[in-house]
């Protein structure tokens, strides 16, 4: 048999969490769900193509999010994966998940609401929704805010900021950066400038995005991560991210997304960490121009550029 797709293990990663209410670390629900379903010591080391990550635990994982959009499931710190009582209610519902409510879970997805972006009430209280821990919360909004002044200090229009209902959105140029999201961060890295311990840590503990790279680089990769681990692993990341966000910088000297900043989320980072960020030029960048033979001058429109994900 081959590794099963995520939505054939959507019921056992339901399963294994039941059994486990008080919740269970990620490397246990892998384990478990590997042995509900058979698979040999050969399918658990098949890796993806990129190599990155175990073929197995890459659909467990995408399994697990399908839940936790669903509202059944929920990361702890540590790296723990929790149901919730919706979930409990849920599993106990069905002897076997009904297959359309099988293919409901694997449709689930963010649904993007009007909120007003510019109200720091607002983020804040989508924010702390997020991270109820306040630790794990101000560390969160450190790493973006540092993010947001190594960007601009290097091209000002080439960022923004966008919040949803529930994830924060951080684009430079044409590339997701970093996506806040409760209990997690999703996170881009430049693969190449990992260390070999935090590559072996993310490949255990993350959740490497599947598919090709980023279309604009083939240098770098997202992955989601437990806001735990990249607190713990912040100062060995870091050259990782810097180096993501470098090249990030160099796709757009404007970002495409720069209508869905959100201010408000700026504000309150501000008012939480009580320093001062800068707002990014939301303005078109300066115009070159050209003289004509009769003396006129002409002013040369940048060319637009194809975005690459959506706010």
């Amino acid at each position: 048999m081959s590794v099963p797709t995520y939505d054939k293990l959507i019921e056992h990663v339901l399963r294994v969490l039941a059994q486990h209410p008080d919740g269970v670390p990620i490397a246990g629900v892998y384990e478990e769900v590997a042995n509900r379903v058979g698979l040999t010591v050969e399918e658990k080391a098949e890796l993806l193509p990129s190599g990155s990550q175990a073929i197995y635990k890459n659909r467990v994982g995408w399994a697990y999010q399908r839940l936790r959009r669903a509202g059944l499931a929920v990361p702890l710190p540590h790296r723990v994966w929790q149901i919730t009582q919706a979930g409990l209610a849920f599993a106990s519902k069905y002897e076997t998940i009904p297959p359309d409510e099988v293919e409901r879970l694997a449709q689930a997805s963010e649904k993007t609401e009007r909120i007003d972006r510019n109200d720091p009430e607002v983020a804040r209280a989508c924010i702390e929704a997020m991270y109820p821990d306040v630790e794990a919360r101000l560390g969160c909004l450190r790493w973006l805010a540092d993010a947001v002044v190594y960007v601009h200090g290097r091209e000002s229009a080439c960022w923004g900021v966008t919040l949803h209902r529930r994830f924060v959105r951080f684009n430079v140029g044409r590339m997701l950066s970093l996506d806040l999201i409760p209990g997690e961060v999703r996170l881009g890295l430049a693969v190449a400038s990992l260390t070999a311990d935090d590559k072996a840590a993310l490949d255990e503990h993350a959740q490497w995005s599947t598919g090709e790279p980023f279309a604009v680089t083939r240098e770098c990769r997202v992955c989601v991560l437990p806001v735990a681990l990249l607190l713990d692993r912040a100062g060995s990341l870091r050259p990782a991210w810097l180096e993501f966000l470098r090249i990030a910088v160099r796709t757009g000297r404007q970002t495409p997304f720069r209508r869905s900043h959100s201010p408000g989320v700026v504000t309150f980072i501000e008012s939480a960490l009580g320093r001062s960020l800068p707002a990014p030029n939301t303005t078109s960048p300066t115009t070159t121009t050209t003289r004509r033979r009769t003396g006129s001058r002409k002013a040369t429109k940048p060319r637009a550029s194809m975005a690459s994900c959506p706010p």
